[in-house]
């Protein structure tokens, strides 16, 4: 098992990627079902990171929630929120160092990935500048917007009104009315989500949402690559010191 304490850049991320796409479809899920590994894989680490707060995943967790199509928990949920932070603060030149948009960890309550108490996930949405809330929840998709409503709406009003009271008490200059904004519950965004990838279907919104439609389009085939395509970020990304198992980490230099 090579150790990656820090993780240094790839040459061709195209051609690594799609490598390390066929090395998890081949090698990670045969080595983590080997009987005799078992225990093994439970407690061998994947992810380890400790910005802002501590988080530690084992390489079980990640093969269940992952490459095997499991429910998303929290703890992974974070770290792919962080994974996200870390690329949007790449690929920003503003020099001000303002950015348009923001992603907060599921761990608070002014969130856009949200659990709900069924043990599926929706996104929430500001757009701080039309004042327009938009709420996506992937398993209520294709249904009418009344069903999305009547699901969301006590939520959604509450968590607004908790994040514009907050905005306003401790950002001065701000003094937003919660009442002056709309709600827009989506109902043809993507194809409707199994319960079990509601999560991914919520990750996959974050980044893609914009200005009421997705940027790319979402199917079945899109959100396999979005799992294999955040478990190899995720376990290369700045800051991960646990270390890798060999037939993932000898494609970094």
């Amino acid at each position: 098992m090579a150790p990656t304490a820090h993780h240094r850049p790839l040459n061709s991320s195209a051609q690594v990627t799609a490598a390390v796409h066929h090395e998890l479809d081949q090698g990670a899920s045969a080595t983590l079902d080997q009987s005799n590994d078992d225990n093994l894989a439970v407690v061998t680490v994947w992810f380890k990171h400790d910005k802002p707060t501590p988080i530690e995943i084992s390489a079980m967790k990640l093969k269940m929630q992952v490459t095997h199509g499991g429910n998303l928990c929290m703890d992974l949920c974070s770290a792919f929120i962080r994974l996200y932070q870390q690329l949007d603060a790449k690929m920003n030149t503003n020099p001000s160092g303002q950015r348009w948009r923001h992603f907060f960890p599921p761990q608070f309550a002014l969130i856009a990935p949200v659990e709900l108490a069924g043990g599926t996930w929706s996104c929430y949405i500001w757009d701080m500048e039309k004042r327009q809330m938009h709420i996506l929840d992937p398993v209520l998709q294709q249904r009418v917007t009344y069903n999305v409503s009547a699901k969301h709406h006590r939520t959604a009003t509450m968590i607004h009104a908790g994040l514009l009271t907050c905005i306003n008490k401790f950002f001065g200059g701000w003094d937003i009315n919660p009442n002056e904004w709309m709600f827009s519950y989506y109902t043809g965004i993507s194809p409707r989500s199994k319960s079990r990838n509601s999560g991914f279907y919520t990750l996959y919104y974050s980044r893609e949402f914009h200005d009421g439609k997705l940027q790319r389009s979402l199917d079945s085939g899109s959100i396999t690559a979005l799992r294999k395509d955040l478990l190899y970020q995720h376990l290369t990304m700045e800051g991960n010191y646990a270390e890798l198992p060999s037939h993932i980490a000898r494609y970094l230099e």
